[in-house]
């Protein structure tokens, strides 16, 4: 209990202005580096209690830094902070923030502005206009667990961790998928990792390849995880499940990439699938910059439309399908084990 309650303790802190970091965050505005990353004060105070579980072994204090942004009612900025912890905490395993081996260009801002107060000349506000009830991904800043069992996730051993075992397994993309590019007449040129977090993903230039009369020299990789969006709960994802939840959004008039091949290789944990598709360049960024509110609820009204008016049933398949919320709900609850009584209690359609 000793670390809990140092972990409740972080925010009582002083900040290098001499102020309590609860009373210097009340009344900020968060904002994002270039890279998609939490930056200015909000940055500097997730740094600053990542490095302390650390380096004072105080596990939690970063959850609770996210939890106090997601109740000062900014959670569209839940991605950028879960991304600057999640980089933060990789750094430090390493060695400390100045030894990662990344780039500088790629350094979160908020790292060469530890110790400053409130730093913002090249980071970015995320769209007001946009609510997380807006937004394609709202799940992802909305955060069910309490504090206390999102303290625990983040201080899993590594190995339970989808993330970091990812990160730390594919250090470069496994040969089985540079085959796959050489049997359809095309060569890698370069790959970059983008992130990992449920999927280990990539961009990839590669030499032209044809495929059903298009030409593709950029295109997507991702090594597949296990995942259900970012919720407590989850299980295995296919790539079979992928392409026949694009083919369903195509039908539904939703523009998805072309999925130019999938199969499977072998890793440090095991035989992992990937799929590699079509590269779009889009001018809105996951949780940064987003769509126009007005714009993106009519275009998420027409496709709801179009897809209640399928009436999927089997064709659904292997996705998963369900006829009500109760349904729903005790597909989860099937996958709690039966020794967690409270848990399995808990899921249950009111």
């Amino acid at each position: 209990m000793a670390a809990r309650a140092e972990a409740t303790c972080f925010l009582q802190q002083l900040a290098s202005s001499g102020v309590k970091w609860e009373d210097f965050l009340h009344h900020l505005e968060p904002c994002v580096d270039q890279a998609g990353f939490l930056a200015g004060g909000w940055g500097n105070c997730l740094v600053e209690a990542t490095i302390q579980e650390h380096t004072h072994g105080n596990f939690g204090q970063a959850g609770q830094v996210i939890d106090f942004l997601s109740s000062s009612g900014h959670q569209r900025y839940m991605k950028a902070a879960d991304k600057l912890e999640r980089l933060t905490h990789r750094a430090m395993r390493a060695g400390g923030i100045q030894s990662v081996n990344l780039p500088r260009s790629e350094h979160p801002q908020a790292w060469g502005t530890r110790g400053q107060d409130v730093p913002q000349v090249t980071a970015t506000r995320a769209s007001s206009s946009s609510s997380s009830s807006s937004t394609g991904s709202s799940s992802s800043g909305e955060r069910k667990l309490d504090a206390e069992s999102k303290a625990l996730c983040r201080s899993a051993p590594e190995h339970a961790r989808i993330d970091h075992i990812l990160e730390k397994c594919i250090h470069e993309l496994p040969v089985e998928i540079i085959v796959k590019f050489s049997q359809r007449g095309s060569v890698m040129t370069s790959s970059k990792r983008l992130k990992s977090s449920f999927h280990s993903t990539w961009l990839v230039e590669i030499s032209p390849l044809i495929q059903d009369g298009k030409s593709y020299d950029r295109v997507i990789v991702q090594i597949l995880g296990s995942q259900v969006g970012d919720q407590p709960l989850s299980v295995h994802i296919s790539c079979k499940q992928i392409v026949k939840a694009m083919d369903i959004a195509r039908r539904a008039g939703v523009r998805v990439p072309d999925v130019l091949f999938t199969g499977s290789c072998d890793t440090y944990i095991g035989p992992l699938e990937f799929i590699v598709q079509e590269y779009i360049s889009t001018q809105t960024v996951e949780d940064v910059v987003k769509a126009p509110a007005r714009e993106w609820n009519r275009i998420e009204r027409e496709v709801v439309g179009k897809l209640q008016a399928f009436g999927l049933g089997e064709d659904a398949t292997p996705m998963q399908s369900f006829e009500s919320l109760h349904q729903y709900l005790m597909y989860f609850r099937n996958l709690v084990p039966t020794s967690l009584i409270s848990i399995r209690e808990a899921i249950i359609c009111r």
